[in-house]
């Protein structure tokens, strides 16, 4: 699915709304996100080199999903993406 078109409402830096597209899974209309949670564990798995799981959890983080503790995640070379949760998962990684 192409998620780079997706509207969002978004909060500038004084409280003000304004559109703008989706940049995370959070972001996504409610029926998008399970789909997109499941699109992004296959992504990762293949960046980090392990089988994938079904989905990546909407709000626990990615390395759970893939059988790691935080200080094994703290140490991969894609820490910065194990750490973030399903919700804070950045839609690039998303196809």
């Amino acid at each position: 699915m192409n998620y780079s078109s997706i509207p969002y409402q978004a909060l500038d830096s004084n409280g003000r709304e304004y559109d703008r597209f989706a940049r995370v899974i959070g972001e996504l209309p409610v029926s998008d996100r399970l789909i997109a949670c499941r699109e992004v564990a296959t992504t990762i798995a293949k960046l980090i080199g392990q089988e994938a799981p079904d989905s990546i959890s909407f709000g626990t983080p990615a390395y759970q999903a893939f059988g790691m503790t935080s200080a094994e995640a703290k140490n991969h070379e894609y820490a910065e993406i194990l750490l973030k949760s399903g919700d804070d998962m950045p839609l690039i990684y998303c196809h």
